[in-house]
C-alpha cells in the first residue's frame, strides 16, 4: 500500500501520515440488494435519466425498456419481466 504522493506504508501498525498526503481507502463498492428486475421501472428510469446507469444496463439488469425519449415502455418492460 502506498500514500498518494507513491511512499509506502506498512500494512500493519500505528503510522503517521504527512499533511498534505492522505491515503486512498480501496474498499468494495455498494452493490445494493435484492433483484434488480424488482426495482420500480419508473426509478430506472430516472437512473438512466440522470446518467447513473446506461439504457443498456436498464434493459439486461433490470429488465426496463425506455422509449427513445427516455421514457418508460410499459408494455415492453412488462414483457421483459415476464420472461
Amino acid at each position: 500500500m502506498t500514500l498518494v504522493s507513491g511512499k509506502p506504508i506498512r500494512s500493519k501498525g500505528r503510522q503517521t501520515v504527512p499533511g498534505g498526503d492522505f491515503c486512498p481507502a480501496r474498499i468494495a463498492g455498494g452493490g445494493g440488494f435484492g433483484d434488480p428486475a424488482e426495482r420500480d421501472p419508473e426509478q430506472v428510469a430516472g437512473d438512466v435519466a440522470d446518467g447513473l446507469i446506461t439504457r443498456d444496463i436498464a434493459e439486461r439488469e433490470y429488465r426496463v425498456a425506455l422509449l427513445t425519449d427516455g421514457a418508460l415502455d410499459h408494455a415492453a418492460t412488462a414483457r421483459l419481466r415476464a420472461s
